[in-house]
């Protein structure tokens, strides 16, 4: 006499954040979310994305300026795919990842326009090179609070869990933040250590040799070090 084990039902790959239902506010909230973030897609989409090839038929461009179209407006309508797609996603169906990539497109394009703007107020307040250094500084500080408290506020209210702003930073976020500071310190060390590579600092040639090694690695290794501490504190701790 064959006896059959139970058969256990496989487990979903949605988090069981996401399969509960939504309340009626927070379903309503899900789908407003999702139409502000496809409406603004489509906006982006046709902002970037348009006037290049309206242009480009009211004046045909030489062999240069169309590799230049060709090459750069699938880039240019990154983030308008992004809000347009991943907005249909979330009016479908409530997912945290979703909810990221809107969050996150929205906050750097924001943070970015604003860091134009900027740009024309205050260049008569610094250089060039020293705009560069803080624009960028500017950027990677806007996006690195904006982004975790954006979401933090929004995810409870489509019906998703609690968490703590820095419980939404994923790997992906830390880079950026990463690559933005990397551009920051760059530019820095062009501006405001270019001579002090050169000089001698100490008289003692090793010792020297030593120091001006580590200011031209300081852009690189900055940013790898805070990304890999971010990463093992934020990230690998709570797995």
């Amino acid at each position: 006499m064959s006896t059959s084990l139970p058969q256990s039902e496989p487990e979903s790959p949605i988090p069981p954040s996401e399969r509960t239902p939504d309340s009626p506010s927070e379903f309503r909230n899900r789908k407003i979310v999702a139409i502000i973030s496809m409406i603004l897609g489509a906006g982006l989409l046709a902002l970037m994305v348009l006037p290049p090839v309206a242009n480009a038929v009211h004046e045909p461009p030489g062999l240069g300026a169309a590799i230049f179209i060709v090459v750069m407006l699938p880039l240019l309508s990154i983030p308008g795919i992004l809000c347009l797609w991943f907005g249909y996603q979330l009016f479908q169906r409530r997912t945290e990842e979703s909810l990221r990539l809107i969050v996150g497109t929205v906050v750097f394009m924001v943070t970015f326009s604003i860091y134009v703007r900027m740009e024309e107020i205050f260049s008569v307040r610094f250089s060039e090179e020293g705009w560069d250094v803080f624009g960028m500084l500017m950027v990677a500080l806007v996006v690195a609070v904006a982004y975790p408290l954006a979401i933090s506020r929004l995810h409870p209210a489509i019906g998703g869990g609690r968490k703590s702003p820095g419980k939404y930073v994923g790997r992906g976020f830390l880079a950026l933040i990463a690559w933005l500071l990397f551009f920051a310190l760059s530019s820095a060390q062009h501006t405001y250590l270019r001579d002090l590579i050169e000089m001698e600092i100490t008289g003692l040639p090793l010792v020297d040799a030593m120091v001006q090694l580590l200011i031209v690695l300081s852009p690189f290794l900055i940013p790898y070090c805070g990304y890999k501490i971010a990463v093992r504190f934020l990230i690998e701790k709570e797995t």
